[in-house]
């Protein structure tokens, strides 16, 4: 492979392309890097930042300061497989550990922000930056920020869904435009045959290492973090590591030349006796409520009680609760408040039964052997697992049913969700592990 190296003057890394290559394929090709460095600000934690315009400042004169400071080495991977984190905390944490355990006969390391992941993750963590100033400490040089600065000349740069400040857009791009710079570096010293498998390959994070390892011939794939919506397409990595069959059928409908690999959970390793029903928990996500969504909720929860539940309101993590809306501070009424913070799966006791519009912890209680309901309206989008358990799971009028009847019926709805779970979740543990690790060879053999 040839040495990747910086043009001065066409502002992109050019020593893998043929020495014949014109002037102006190289430009074209630095407008190309431009516009995917503004494309994948698109998807990320930092779309929703408080305080933006006070942030952008000090950033912006920390990110001058940073050349000024001691430096220190870019790390990268020797080893076959690399897995990027995106969400190296929680969840995200246990899901990057469980992969690395089912993949010990191929050598796997775990790149991440070291300064943001969790502790679990090891010393061995290979540290690549997130999109923040403090990750970049070190790093970063003066020719950097000037190479980000003649990319953001070559493409326009605007607001998404949310809206944001100018200002604080513009440092979004420098960050992300030198994280492009250190992807390059990090990637093109991966092995030829390596495979850069990912939590997300669409969230900023983990973009430009997945756009690097495409560009330069690395195999890339991704994994499935939550169940896929809108946001997932269109995948990026050539291949798409995904947890059942509905999942599957959705990604093989959608995007029919991206290669499938079902593999389960691996993270999952333990399954719950569902018991007797003794607490409702109605699981909040981001979406604002219809009126019909909000009086459907209300009577669930007003049944759950009149049959003897206790009935729980479980926040979801990025939600303080004076951020809450109206209409879900009329589902709330006087139901004890969950705090989010801690892993909603660990949570998860005999007696459960879970209920939410759009959250992925309806899909986590059926996973492990819990009775879970949809409630939303036939006319909102949702995301294609809990579509499926929409159409296949039955309706709030059958969950209210459920609350009421006796042992029997509730045993026949339960057989009934226990036929879904393999659709929705393949395998679990030891046998997620071992779909997982023909998934990976297949990945690097096609």
């Amino acid at each position: 492979m040839a040495a990747i190296s910086y043009s001065g003057d066409f502002g992109y890394w050019v020593g893998h392309l043929p020495a014949t290559t014109s002037s102006k394929k190289v430009m074209d090709f630095g407008r190309v890097l431009a516009c995917e460095v503004a494309a994948s600000l698109k998807q990320g934690d930092h779309v929703r930042h408080s305080n933006q315009l006070p942030r952008a400042l000090f950033s912006f004169l920390f990110l001058l300061l940073i050349p000024l400071g001691g430096r220190r080495s870019l790390q990268t991977s020797s080893y076959a497989i690399t897995i990027a984190l995106a969400n190296p905390v929680e969840h995200g944490s246990k899901l990057g550990l469980a992969v690395r355990k089912a993949l010990l006969a191929s050598p796997a390391a775990v790149m991440a922000d070291r300064r943001l992941a969790d502790s679990e993750l090891g010393d061995q963590l290979i540290d690549f930056p997130s999109l923040t100033v403090r990750s970049l400490a070190g790093l970063v040089s003066f020719g950097d920020i000037w190479r980000a600065v003649k990319l953001r000349r070559r493409t326009q740069l605007v607001c998404g869904e949310v809206k944001q400040s100018r200002i604080y857009l513009e440092l979004l791009f420098l960050l992300q435009a030198i994280r492009y710079l250190l992807a390059e570096r990090v990637v093109a010293a991966f092995p030829r045959d390596h495979l850069l498998l990912t939590d997300f390959d669409r969230d900023a994070y983990n973009r430009p290492l997945v756009w690097h390892a495409n560009m330069l011939g690395r195999h890339t794939a991704t994994l499935v973090h939550g169940t896929p919506g809108k946001t997932y397409l269109p995948f990026l990595a050539q291949s798409v590591f995904v947890w059942g069959g509905s999942q599957a059928e959705w990604v093989g409908r959608l995007q029919t030349k991206t290669k499938v690999h079902v593999v389960g959970r691996p993270e999952l390793s333990f399954a719950i006796s569902a018991g007797k029903p003794a607490r409702l928990r109605v699981v909040h996500s981001m979406e604002r409520l219809t009126t019909g969504e909000v009086h459907c909720l209300r009577e669930v929860c007003h049944a759950a009680r009149k049959a003897g539940l206790d009935v729980s309101f479980r926040l979801h993590p990025s939600a303080p609760r004076d951020s809450l809306d109206g209409q879900w501070g009329a589902v709330i009424g006087d139901a004890e408040i969950e705090a989010g913070e801690s892993g909603f799966l660990d949570s998860l006791e005999p007696g459960d039964l879970v209920v939410g519009v759009s959250s992925t912890a309806i899909v986590d209680a059926v996973a492990v052997g819990l009775p879970a309901w949809i409630v939303a309206d036939s006319e909102r989008q949702l995301p294609c697992d809990l579509e499926f358990l929409r159409e296949k799971g039955g309706n709030p009028a059958s969950l209210i049913e459920f609350l009421q009847s006796d042992g029997g019926s509730r045993g026949a709805h339960m057989l009934r969700l226990s036929s879904l779970r393999e659709s929705l979740v393949a395998g679990t543990g030891l046998q997620s592990a071992s779909m997982l690790r023909r998934a990976v060879k297949a990945s690097v053999t096609d």
